[in-house]
C-alpha cells in the first residue's frame, strides 16, 4: 500500500509542477496559507470529481480490489503452506515432545 501512496504522491507533485510556473514554490505557499490551499484543493476536487467522478471511482474500486485480492492470495498461500504434509505449524503437535497415549508418568 505504501507503494501506491508513493505513486499517487509522485503523480500529484509532477502534475502540480507541470501546471504551475517554475518560479512558484507551491509547497511554501501551502505552508504559508494552508486554509486557502485547502479551499482551492477542495474546489479542484469538486470540479474534477464532477467531470471524471465515475472514471475515478472505477479506478479506485479496481485498485482496492487488486489490493484485497493480493492480500487474500498471500494469506491463502500461507495457510496452504502451513497445512501441507510435513509442515510444522503452531497447531500441529510435535511427535518428539508429545507423550504417547500408552505411556504413563
Amino acid at each position: 500500500m505504501a507503494d501506491v501512496n508513493e505513486m499517487v504522491d509522485r503523480a500529484a507533485t509532477e502534475a502540480l509542477d507541470a501546471v504551475l510556473p517554475d518560479d512558484l514554490d507551491w509547497r511554501e505557499l501551502v505552508g504559508r496559507y494552508p486554509t486557502i490551499a485547502l479551499v482551492l484543493a477542495a474546489a479542484g476536487g469538486v470540479v474534477v470529481g464532477r467531470a471524471h467522478g465515475a472514471r475515478i471511482l472505477r479506478a479506485g474500486v479496481a485498485m482496492a480490489t487488486a489490493q484485497v485480492g493480493s492480500q487474500l492470495a498471500r494469506i491463502l498461500a500461507d495457510v496452504a503452506d502451513a497445512a501441507a504434509p510435513g509442515a510444522t505449524g503452531t497447531d500441529a503437535p510435535d511427535a518428539s515432545t508429545e507423550p504417547a497415549a500408552d505411556e504413563t508418568t
